[in-house]
């Protein structure tokens, strides 16, 4: 029995002809609470990838004051014409993106990070979702990031309310703490040598030195030299305070989805 792919204007070829539909793959990645919806990472990235692929962009179509739903709906349609899915950093952090490569792991779609080529499985997806415990409801994260955008634009400000309420002896009332994170239980005195590092390597490089980018094993190899300087018993300097800071700012970039900065080995699992 002869097989055919109909292409987007009609027309047919025969699977197994030298004319077999172009490899196709669709982009995912964060759009909700970025600058412009991050078309312009989309595009770049699809322009790129056109040269020798067929694009699935979901910023080629305009769809201006659809509910969620209706965008889901029709990127899961163009997750099921790909045959793999590629994903711009700050996936990790986006439920639309998760969303997305969980579908495409469940109905058998390969899923690669755009900048590494870095496979990613079902077990990353859900370690990710940890961190989005509130999937279901209406108010997710990434909403209320845009939720947040539009109400400074008429300078106001959002302010998060669970519904819950807790009370206290004097009779004051705060918004419940469950599920929150408790700043509070850091040692501060911990907190002050990692911060002091931190002041030091700005007055010697720049503020912001570090998050312009450096592959994770120079952080790495950093905390660990430090971490064998205090086990030896070295005090030339705080080899703990440096260690946290090498480790903090491998927690960042995990934060931010920056896994063009990711240049660990990859061992195998048994």
């Amino acid at each position: 029995m002869t097989e055919w792919y109909q292409h987007e204007n009609g027309t047919l070829t025969e699977l197994g002809s030298d004319n077999e539909p172009p490899h196709t793959i669709y982009l995912s990645g964060p759009m909700t609470g970025c600058k412009d919806d991050n078309r312009p990472a989309f595009n770049e990235a699809a322009e790129i990838l056109r040269n020798d692929f067929r694009v699935l962009n979901p910023c080629d179509e305009d769809l201006t004051g659809e509910s969620r739903e209706v965008c889901m709906r029709r990127d899961y349609k163009m997750i099921d014409c790909c045959d793999e899915v590629r994903c711009l950093a700050g996936w990790t952090l986006s439920e639309g993106a998760l969303s997305e490569i969980w579908y495409a792991l469940q109905m058998g779609v390969p899923v690669f990070c755009y900048a590494t080529g870095d496979s990613i499985d079902k077990e990353s997806v859900l370690y990710w979702l940890a961190f989005l415990p509130d999937m279901e409801k209406k108010h997710t994260s990434g909403e209320l990031a845009q939720e947040t955008r539009d109400a400074l634009g008429d300078g106001e400000f959002i302010i998060e309310d669970s519904g819950h309420r807790r009370e206290f002896d004097g009779g004051a009332v705060r918004d419940r703490a469950e599920g929150k994170a408790q700043f509070y239980l850091i040692p501060p005195h911990a907190l002050e040598r990692v911060a002091q590092v931190f002041t030091k390597g700005a007055k010697k490089y720049d503020p912001w030195n570090w998050h312009k980018g450096m592959p994770y094993t120079e952080f790495l190899n950093s905390a660990e030299r430090h971490m064998i300087a205090y086990k030896k018993g070295e005090v030339t300097e705080d080899h703990l305070g440096a260690a946290c800071f090498n480790l903090l700012a491998i927690m960042q970039f995990e934060a931010e989805g920056r896994t063009d900065l990711d240049d660990r080995r990859k061992f195998g699992v048994r």
